[in-house]
């Protein structure tokens, strides 16, 4: 399979199974649009709204993906190894992180799976939250689809400050793959690109309006 030497796929897939087993337990997870899991390459986004969001990407996942992690994670020793080995790419926030981006390109253009939040922040109310469109110059420039994903209920169990999850159901939807108008990725274009990155964020926040509406 093309992109993956980066993964050790025995410390990959044993934590995903290790995440499905102990967020099941705790959180009676169901997921929605479980057909759409396996598109790729393809670049799956989420709303962010607690540090729940990354376990819980483990019932969305189908084979080795990667994803962006603030560098801060990257110091610590062991952490560290475990986030290379299940295919983090370590970010550094706020600055632009060519580097990060350039390899997160190469994966896609390889034919791989890469998650990201593009929300800025995991406070506030959905919507409310600054919406960075990076995601949509990598999806542009690697011409692959993006797959909105919501999740739902992960704020109230575990919010911003918490140390330890409350027993909340969660559900997520994997919305079909979204197939982006063309735009070349230059400052002239920036006002469209961040329009696409908006409207995409829109269909996400609208599944999570139908599964918060809908959850027990």
């Amino acid at each position: 399979m093309a992109g993956v030497c980066w993964v050790d796929k025995t410390v990959f897939y044993a934590s995903i199974g290790i995440a499905r087993l102990l967020t099941f337990a705790w959180f009676r997870v169901t997921v929605e649009g479980t057909e759409h899991r396996g598109v790729r390459p393809a670049l799956y986004v989420i709303n962010h709204s607690s540090n729940l969001d990354v376990p819980i990407l483990a019932w969305v996942v189908k084979g080795p993906v990667r994803f962006l992690a603030k560098e801060e994670l990257f110091r610590v020793p062991v952490l560290s190894l475990w986030l290379r080995c299940v295919g983090g790419i370590p970010v550094a926030r706020g600055q632009g992180d060519q580097k990060a981006l350039d390899t997160a390109l190469m994966h896609l253009r390889s034919g791989g799976v890469l998650f990201m939040a593009p929300e800025g922040t995991r406070k506030g109310q959905p919507g409310e939250r600054p919406v960075r469109s990076g995601f949509i110059r990598l999806a542009q420039l690697a011409r692959c689809p993006v797959v909105p994903v919501a999740v739902s209920g992960a704020g109230e169990a575990m919010p911003p400050g918490a140390r330890f999850p409350r027993p909340k159901r969660l559900r997520l939807r994997i919305g079909k793959p979204l197939l982006l108008d063309p735009v070349e990725v230059n400052v002239e274009n920036r006002d469209t690109l961040r329009e696409q990155a908006n409207e995409v964020m829109r269909i996400v926040y609208h599944m999570k309006e139908n599964l918060d509406a809908n959850r027990s």
